[in-house]
Parts: structure tokens; C-alpha cells; sequence
């Protein structure tokens, strides 16, 4: 099958910086989504190209299929995204090139902007209430002090990442600590 010759010849890191696939695996997140709801999220992307994504991440092990139903004569698949299936260990994620980078974060503070959009496009919303907020800042650190703080909160993510979704409403979080260059 092309698809799974596909998925043998891409690295992990590959598979994941697509930047279909990281809007796909940002779509899903936390949920259990059909290809249907998926392309409902991500509507400017081709139906065909996005089943193709899908597909791909399916294969690959890092989306799982977690039910089945049928919907207008065709079993319809929900999906999620397998636990740790799209981690990439500290290897993997140094080891990719400078586009990939580039691509991934690009994509992921796109997303974040569309979703903004659709949060302030709805007829209501309270900030507030709902905790909506958004921020840019500097900070002085040391390589240690930027390590620490990467772990602590991936820590705090992962604390609130293992609590089940009902009664909870998915929120997305985009939080990125890069460096100052030295040049």
C-alpha cells in the first residue's frame, strides 16, 4: 500500500512537521474527532488531502481509532491522538532541520490565530469568565533557568492534560520559549 510505504520511509519528526499533519494533531488534541468533525476545523484544507493526512497518522501509530459508527450507509472512525504517539524525544527534535522548525511553530501560531478568530467572532464571549488571554514576554535567563522552566511547564501541561474531557471544554495552549540568537 502506498500510504504505509509512505509512513515507513518518514522519521518521527518528519510524520509530525507536516504541516497538515501538526494541524490535524492540533485539531484533535485532547478529543475524540471524527474525519468529518477534523475537516469541519479545518475546512481550507481539501477533504482528500486532509483523509490523506489522517491516514498517514493512523498508520503511523499516532492517531488510534477509538470507535466506529455508521453514519449515511459508510462506518465512520473516531479518532484521537495516542498518548505520547506524537512526543518527540529530545533527539528527534534537535535533529530536525531549521524548516521543519520554522514550518512547525509557524503553523502552530497559525492555529492559535484562527482559533482567537473563531473565539471572538461567536455572538458572546467573556474573557474572564471563560479565562481567554494571550501573551509575549521577555525574560532574563540562564540556560539552566530556560531549561527549568521548560520542564516545569510541561510539567503543569502534563498535570492538566490527564484529567478526563467531560465536563471540560478544550482550550488551546501555544507557548513558545526560544532564545535570543547570539548573532
Amino acid at each position: 500500500m502506498i500510504i504505509f510505504s509512505i509512513v515507513k520511509s518518514l522519521s518521527k519528526s518528519e510524520l509530525v512537521s507536516h504541516p497538515i499533519r501538526v494541524r490535524i494533531l492540533g485539531a484533535v488534541g485532547p478529543r475524540h474527532l471524527t474525519s468529518k468533525q477534523i475537516f469541519e476545523e479545518l475546512a481550507d484544507v481539501p477533504q482528500a488531502t486532509l483523509y490523506r493526512h489522517i491516514k498517514i497518522l493512523h498508520e503511523a501509530g499516532i492517531l488510534e481509532v477509538v470507535g466506529r459508527r455508521q453514519a449515511h450507509g459508510v462506518i465512520e472512525a473516531t479518532y484521537a491522538l495516542k498518548v505520547g504517539a506524537a512526543h518527540l524525544t529530545r533527539e528527534q527534535f534537535a535533529g530536525m532541520s531549521p524548516e521543519d522548525h520554522l514550518t512547525c511553530l509557524a503553523v502552530l501560531q497559525g492555529d492559535a490565530l484562527r482559533a482567537l478568530g473563531r473565539y471572538v467572532e461567536q455572538p458572546q464571549y467573556d474573557t474572564t469568565l471563560e479565562g481567554m488571554t494571550y501573551l509575549a514576554a521577555n525574560w532574563m535567563l540562564t540556560d539552566e533557568e530556560s531549561r527549568n522552566l521548560r520542564l516545569d511547564l510541561l510539567d503543569l501541561l502534563a498535570r492538566y492534560s490527564q484529567k478526563p474531557p467531560e465536563g471540560r471544554r478544550c482550550r488551546r495552549i501555544a507557548i513558545s520559549l526560544i532564545p535570543e540568537s547570539k548573532l
